[in-house]
Order: structure tokens, then C-alpha cells, then sequence
């Protein structure tokens, strides 16, 4: 498990700072990131997905490329 803490150029969600964890898994690595405000459910079901990437080998590729969506803010 690694923790990590990246600084943000543009201030996101109240943030200045994106924080979470990289798990080592059998199949990979898993990554945790919520965000402070959400209640501990959410946050938990996060670290269930975390924790199936790490551990869960991935289905085999349908495509060589997908396209990429990404969260862009306001400036």
C-alpha cells in the first residue's frame, strides 16, 4: 500500500490537494481516491472497486483504443 498526495493547479472540489492509495494486488495495482465529503458507504463501495482491480485479473480488450473522457474545471 502506498499513500499518496498530488497538488493541484486549479483548487477542485474545495481541494488543493488529490489524495488516496495505491493497492498492490495479485493481478495489479488498485487506486483509492475519494473525495473527504462522501459519507463512508460511498467511500467503502470505492475501496471495493479498488480492491477487485488489484485482485481481479481483466477481462480480455474488445478494442485497441477507447476514447478518453476527463474532468476539465471551470477556470
Amino acid at each position: 500500500m502506498r499513500a499518496f498526495a498530488i497538488p493541484l493547479r486549479t483548487r477542485f472540489r474545495r481541494t488543493d490537494v488529490r489524495e488516496g492509495v495505491l493497492l498492490a494486488g495479485a493481478c495489479g495495482w488498485g487506486e483509492w481516491s475519494p473525495f473527504p465529503e462522501y459519507p463512508a458507504p460511498v467511500a467503502a463501495r470505492w475501496l471495493a472497486a479498488a480492491r477487485e482491480a488489484a485482485d481481479t485479473p481483466w477481462p480480455a480488450p474488445l478494442r485497441d483504443t477507447i476514447p478518453v473522457n476527463v474532468t476539465v474545471p471551470a477556470v
